[in-house]
């Protein structure tokens, strides 16, 4: 798709804008300065500035800086004479945005998740609901639409492969799900608990953990389902979506300190992990319920990691 001269020279305004926030900070300016000067609040100048180090890291390349040092200002700071240095070398207009966005590493999942459990005030809840992301590429609305059935057995245990039932399935068909993650399950286990404890969709026999099979596997905080609405797209057609638990969504990310987390994030993620331990091409398509693999195989293609990172792995 071609971008207009318009859109391109908005973007590399933003883009420059951004540069001088980071430049500020990196050179000792408080960021609610920062954010008086550019008609800003603290929380916008604070995203921009780890959004341009995310972006300098991935283009550019700042030596000894971690990918996830650059979601924390203080830590951009240790690393000030690199990263004016790559300020000098990074060209807004050649590397616009990208919408595909970066798979995530293990670890930096599980520096994610101690984020997640210290920052919220849901921690089993938010926790749960974070690592089923990046253990099944589950879209918000389908989250919204899993039942307690869906994950557990009537004797309590894990369906360690289920199926995302067609009626809850964005695009109407049923594909497999596995809950093969045991980080997930962990935290799956002490957020049902949680739910037994305070009566939230609960059972009248023991079965299920105590739980209603039918009631959904993750509840707002007083106990109650996540709406799903009917909308109207730009095009004209009607579309069910779950603006509470995207919003959930958004907010659980937002703690994790990485520019750009997201759902297509962690989709990106079990894609890119999938394919690093051998799975195939149609076996990502149907696990993230992608209907062309041609898609699959577009996002594949992202741009590798600097010399000097690859040259750290190599032994």
């Amino acid at each position: 798709m071609s971008v207009t001269r318009s859109a391109l020279s908005t973007r590399q305004e933003r883009e420059l804008q951004s540069m001088a926030i980071l430049r500020e900070i990196l050179l000792g300016a408080h960021c609610s300065d920062v954010a008086q000067r550019h008609g800003m609040t603290r929380t916008a100048v604070e995203r921009r500035a780890k959004t341009v180090a995310t972006r300098l890291l991935q283009t550019v390349g700042v030596p000894g800086l971690r990918a996830e040092e650059a979601g924390s200002v203080r830590r951009l700071r240790h690393h000030q004479d690199a990263l004016l240095q790559a300020l000098l070398q990074y060209q807004p207009a050649a590397a616009p945005r990208s919408r595909r966005g970066r798979a995530l590493s293990r670890e930096e999942i599980e520096r994610g998740a101690i984020r997640v459990k210290g920052r919220s005030q849901r921690r089993w809840h938010d926790l749960a609901l974070y690592y089923l992301t990046f253990a099944t590429g589950l879209r918000p609305l389908e989250i919204a639409r899993l039942r307690v059935s869906d994950y557990l057995m009537p004797d309590g245990s894990e369906r360690r492969q289920s199926q995302l039932l067609a009626e809850a399935a964005l695009f109407g068909r049923a594909r497999p799900l596995h809950f093969a993650s045991a980080p997930l399950n962990d935290a799956l286990a002490a957020y049902l608990r949680e739910r037994v404890a305070r009566g939230h969709g609960t059972g009248s026999s023991p079965a299920y953990r105590a739980l209603d099979p039918d009631s959904p596997l993750f509840l707002t905080a007083c106990g109650a389902a996540y709406p799903v609405h009917c909308t109207a797209a730009p095009d004209g057609t009607m579309r069910l979506e779950c603006r509470s638990l995207r919003e959930a969504l958004r907010r659980i990310f937002q703690r994790v300190d990485i520019p750009g987390l997201g759902t297509r994030t962690a989709r990106r993620t079990v894609m890119t992990l999938l394919h690093a331990r051998g799975a195939e091409t149609a076996e990502i398509s149907e696990v993230l319920g992608i209907r062309d693999t041609r898609t699959v195989r577009h996002l594949m293609r992202a741009r590798r990691a600097p010399l000097h990172e690859l040259m750290e792995r190599v032994l």
